[in-house]
């Protein structure tokens, strides 16, 4: 489960951890996947520090109000994750004379070892592993979503073989630390809205490799004229095959093509290609209707996770719900994601169940599975009990939120 260190005795700024994050930065054999660098205009700023051989990387997430300070090894973290957290949270003992606690213990600078961070890789990736693989085949969920800031990494319970030895340990990391690297190291494309309506969007792919951040509706080729043409996302996907790769609901990696088989992928778009606005007319109610299910899985995760660390759920939630509308919807869903976790996590039920029971009580079936989804990614990722006064609060921009599919 994640792994949450606070600093403690000591307060350094973002100019501080920015100027230590560069110095570090400049010592890499190989540049991070993203630069690190905190907003220094912000109250609050977390970022997600991973490079090659990351799984998860390392979050720092900092407040300007206390001085707090934290760094976050999530579930699945693997051994370049936690050297590159080590080493962070060494330089920083070092610049500020503090220490670092997680839980009941406290790590001062010498304690920061390189070999402390194999050891407790090692331990926390086989834990974790055994874990979830535990949790998935109780519960009867399909897979994992681990967020990774940018996409979702999807994990099963037949990917966390059973880590017994070093050697599977390392052997699984590689597998998974591959995947997060094809991801992370894609040109990233970002959806942009339609004209005709600006909830709906669109992003164009023209048979290259890319990493589609953020929720699109259509995909655009370009015809022979030199014009859009927009292909439903769903189809898009079904034509392309099994070599686009969801991941979660906002993300999905498309990979290269050669130029004879993107030239008839492109093809096949556009015979299936739709006139925009007839689409829009269409498909008005289940465009609503999805992001509606959207919002109750986030609002159902974000709740679920607000109660498990004895939060207020309705305060922390109420940035979920943009309108009235929305409001008086999430009140319903609080109530009933109480509901979904008591019938989980005090009665046993596996996520089937717990779902047919709430249809039983006369919720729409595709309502309770989004509700039963955000508490159950809640549950698995829930963080170890800690004494660092602070460290979960840091997190509130990045969360630790693992997704039940």
């Amino acid at each position: 489960m994640p792994a949450v260190f606070a600093l403690k005795g000591a307060m350094l700024s973002a100019e501080e951890w920015n100027g230590l994050l560069g110095e570090w930065q400049d010592g890499l054999e190989e540049p991070l996947y993203d630069e690190a660098v905190l907003d220094e205009y912000e109250d609050e700023a977390s970022i997600r520090i991973w490079g090659p051989g990351s799984i998860r990387g390392a979050v720092l997430g900092m407040r300007r109000r206390g001085g707090h300070a934290a760094v976050m090894l999530e579930s699945l973290a693997s051994g370049s994750d936690w050297r590159m957290g080590f080493e962070i949270m060494h330089l920083a003992a070092v610049k500020s004379g503090g220490r670092w606690a997680r839980g009941g213990k406290e790590y001062d600078a010498e304690a920061l070892s390189p070999e402390r961070a194999e050891e407790d890789a090692e331990r926390e990736f086989a834990a974790d592993s055994r874990i979830i693989a535990e949790t998935l085949n109780k519960t009867g969920a399909k897979g994992l979503w681990l967020p990774n800031g940018i996409f979702d990494l999807t994990v099963t319970a037949a990917d966390l073989e059973p880590c017994a030895v070093r050697d599977d340990v390392r052997r699984l990391e590689k597998v998974l630390a591959a995947r997060v690297s094809r991801y992370a190291t894609a040109p990233r494309l970002q959806p942009q809205p339609t004209e005709e309506d600006a909830s709906v969007s669109f992003f164009d792919w023209d048979g290259g490799r890319a990493l589609l951040r953020g929720r699109a509706e259509l995909v655009a080729v370009k015809a022979d004229d030199g014009r859009r043409a927009f292909v439903p996302f769903g189809r898009a996907v079904e034509i392309l095959g099994d070599a686009v790769e969801p991941l979660g609901e906002n993300a999905a990696y498309f990979p290269e093509m050669d130029p004879p088989a993107a030239a008839d992928a492109r093809e096949a778009l556009l015979r299936e290609s739709v006139t925009l606005e007839s689409w829009l007319e269409d498909n008005a109610e289940e465009l609503r209707a999805a992001r509606s299910l959207s919002f109750l899985r986030r609002s159902a995760g974000a709740f679920a996770s607000t109660v498990l660390r004895g939060g207020d759920p309705m305060l922390e939630t109420r940035w979920l719900a943009p309108d009235e509308d929305f409001e008086e919807m999430l009140k319903v869903v609080c109530i009933v994601t109480m509901k979904a976790m008591r019938k989980m996590y005090v009665d046993g039920r596996d996520p089937d169940r717990a779902i047919g029971e709430l249809v039983g009580e006369g919720l729409e079936r595709p309502v309770a599975e989004a509700i039963v989804a955000g508490a159950l990614e809640a549950m698995i990722s829930a963080p170890e009990d800690r004494d660092g006064e602070g460290a979960e609060e840091d997190f509130e921009g990045e969360g630790a939120g693992e997704t039940g599919k």
